[in-house]
């Protein structure tokens, strides 16, 4: 077995998506309701104030979530059906047996494609580990807002929402989007690892004719408060060394998505 087929082996056995589905020609977003019982809402509200009492969470922010059972892919059209709701009924509800709010999370595997090469893009999260440092992820990425349902592309407008708020790149850049995948992230497969209600839509993303050294400026330019310490700009020809070198500081949905990655530089 080759270095690379051993780190997908590797990033392939931390994590535990589940229903993934590839070959995605297009992805519609169906907007729906969802209520939820007073039982229901009595035990959402018991947990999150249990929450805010042990200092785990600080606030609500509206979110989508989707109706899971309901998703139908055929033809590679994917047609996702979702309602709006927040992070309390999100977050109180991760070890409800009875109860599960999948969140909507969009992300893109952001790859600059510029005359010095084509580089891959990760950020570094704030908070420190002592042993490894940040966590790395794919950015940008986070979830579906309501908002983001009244635009007639609403994974795309979160893509770019969350590339201006956590990298600073304009929406003049050139920017073409391809599903690469939707799964679901229910259980995190390291020791300690928590529970997740996930539905994540990945994307790769190709930035062409902007430079690492201007992503760079962006960067550094337009926040004073960002989610992410440092940008990583890793050339294509260095990304098996990269995930190689930095394989337990990945978030799982990043080792998912690397996986897939990695497979394209073996079958092309």
């Amino acid at each position: 077995m080759g270095e690379i087929e051993t780190i997908i082996q590797d990033l392939a056995a931390s994590h535990k998506f589940f229903n993934v589905m590839n070959g995605i020609s297009e992805i519609k977003i169906s907007k729906e309701s969802c209520s939820f019982s007073p039982e229901q809402e009595a035990r959402i509200a018991l947990e999150w104030a249990k929450l805010i009492n042990l200092g785990k969470v600080r606030y609500s922010t509206p979110l989508v979530a989707a109706h899971v059972h309901s998703i139908t892919f055929n033809g590679g059209k994917l047609n996702i059906p979702v309602y709006s709701t927040d992070f309390m009924h999100y977050r109180a509800t991760l070890d409800d047996n009875n109860t599960r709010v999948w969140a909507v999370g969009v992300s893109g595997l952001t790859r600059l494609l510029c005359d010095s090469g084509i580089f891959y893009l990760f950020g570094e999260r704030n908070g420190k580990n002592l042993n490894t440092g940040g966590l790395l992820e794919n950015v940008p990425g986070g979830f579906m807002e309501p908002d983001n349902l009244t635009n007639p592309y609403p994974i795309k407008s979160t893509y770019l929402s969350e590339l201006v708020e956590e990298v600073g790149i304009p929406f003049s850049e050139e920017i073409k989007l391809k599903p690469l995948y939707v799964a679901q992230l229910r259980t995190d497969s390291r020791p300690g690892g928590r529970n997740y209600q996930d539905l994540c839509i990945e994307f790769s993303a190709d930035i062409h004719g902007i430079t690492p050294e201007q992503t760079q400026r962006y960067f550094m330019e337009k926040f004073k408060e960002r989610e992410h310490s440092r940008l990583h700009l890793i050339n294509s020809e260095d990304l098996p060394k990269f995930v190689k070198e930095n394989l337990d500081r990945f978030t799982l949905r990043t080792r998912h998505t690397l996986q897939m990655e990695l497979a394209s530089y073996i079958h092309g």
